[in-house]
């Protein structure tokens, strides 16, 4: 990504950094060491600039599962000290991931990200499954969202896993939720809740390029989401782990300094057939990822908003040829197999559903049956934009959203009006 952007305003990094192997027995030293050597890439390729990272369901030992009671401390300290986030989060945020591996950083006035610990939801997550609230986590992220919106802040959510149902599943078969339905239901009603103060949502986990948009069960999308593609091309045919092969990349993110709003993504990705018939390497570090496509654009919606991506979930339910594209995006163009019916249901039913009520929902209804309803082209117009930009940087399916901004913006009637990269 450095050559790419090499100056970003700040790094999101939504874990996982560990290989999602099956022979893979590691202890919590081989963890925190593998954690501790993508902080120092991080921080040596990236100097000066802040790193906020969240924990995935594969760093931690065993995977996938991590405790909420008195031993919990000692494991989040392990993430400061041996895996070396001390030097990524601030010494004011250390007491809350201490107790649930979670915090909030204010970015600059007026805008918060909140960083979740999504394993205490993780629905493979044993330990944590009759519990309220893990970690006390929902009692804290409610309180932030209320003072965030009483000091009339803007909140980015990041985190590892995203709320909701699965898009991959054995034929025939339904998709699984992401977190246990207990903790599934209580994160959506907080959502819902602080909803217009929560400006983007953005989570890894699924190995794939998707979008959520969220009803919280009012029949109305109120909410939306981004999830990022992995750099690991890492697939796996177990019936209770459906995935397919993708290929590496990154993404560019266009965003509004003023409201936060985020505007558009560019999607860059590693040709892996081109560049294994590479015979010589190249004399000179290069950028060797290419423009796949870029969202907006591509779909013709003005923006990145909630409204923005329920129109083009509304496109690919229609729209064939349209989802076709989509699905090829999905896995940043590596494309091995064919959407079926089968498929692309659970492909829009993960798109809309985040309840189990909605899900059910969506197996039901004809609605969310695709046709060759043809749709408007894309329209043309261009806006005002602010650029940071989003790296799926990944040992195995982490997720990083570098942040960068333009400090001058302006209205525009063709994208080459108004500078891309611009550094403050």
């Amino acid at each position: 990504m450095k050559y790419i952007q090499s100056t970003p305003d700040f790094i999101i990094w939504t874990g996982d950094n560990l290989p999602h192997t099956d022979d893979l027995d590691p202890s919590w030293d081989i963890t925190f060491e593998a954690i501790r050597n993508t902080t120092l890439l991080l921080t040596s390729t990236f100097p000066n600039v802040p790193i906020l990272p969240c924990i995935g369901n594969h760093d931690s030992f065993p995977p996938n599962i991590l405790p909420a009671d008195n031993t919990a401390s000692n494991i989040y300290k392990g993430y400061l000290e041996k895996g070396r986030w001390k030097d990524l989060i601030n010494e004011s945020e250390w007491s809350t991931f201490v107790q649930g591996g979670y915090y909030s950083h204010l970015v600059k006035p007026g805008l918060r990200i909140i960083n979740l610990n999504t394993i205490l939801w993780y629905e493979p997550n044993t330990l944590t499954e009759k519990l309220t609230d893990p970690g006390n986590q929902f009692q804290w992220l409610d309180g932030i969202l209320k003072n965030s919106s009483k000091s009339s802040e803007k909140v980015y959510i990041i985190g590892h896993v995203p709320p909701g149902f699965y898009n991959r599943a054995a034929p025939g078969q339904k998709c699984g939720p992401t977190f246990h339905l207990p903790h599934l239901e209580s994160y959506l009603n907080i959502l819902h809740k602080y909803s217009p103060i929560i400006s983007a949502q953005l989570y890894g986990h699924f190995h794939m390029d998707m979008f959520q948009v969220y009803q919280y069960n009012t029949g109305v999308f109120e909410g939306s989401s981004l999830l990022a593609s992995s750099v690991t091309p890492w697939h796996s045919n177990k019936n209770d782990n459906v995935s397919i092969p993708v290929n590496p990349s990154v993404r560019l993110i266009h965003y509004s300094r003023t409201d936060a709003r985020l505007l558009e993504f560019d999607q860059y990705y590693l040709n892996l057939t081109k560049v294994n018939n590479i015979t010589k390497m190249p004399e000179e570090k290069t950028n060797v990822y290419e423009l796949l496509y870029s969202f907006a654009k591509f779909y013709g919606v003005p923006d990145l908003s909630t409204e923005s991506l329920v129109q083009v979930y509304e496109i690919l339910k229609r729209n064939m040829t349209v989802f076709d594209s989509f699905f090829t995006f999905s896995t940043a163009g590596e494309r091995t197999v064919d959407c079926d019916s089968a498929c692309k249901l659970n492909q829009i039913c993960s798109i809309s559903c985040s309840s189990s009520q909605e899900y059910d929902m969506c197996f039901k209804s004809s609605d969310y049956n695709c046709s060759t309803t043809p749709v408007p082209p894309p329209h043309t117009s261009e806006y005002s934009v602010i650029i940071y930009v989003s790296i799926c940087f990944v040992t195995v399916a982490v997720i990083l959203l570098l942040f960068i901004v333009i400090r001058k913006f302006w209205i525009s009637s063709s994208r080459s009006e108004y500078s891309r990269f611009t550094t403050i």
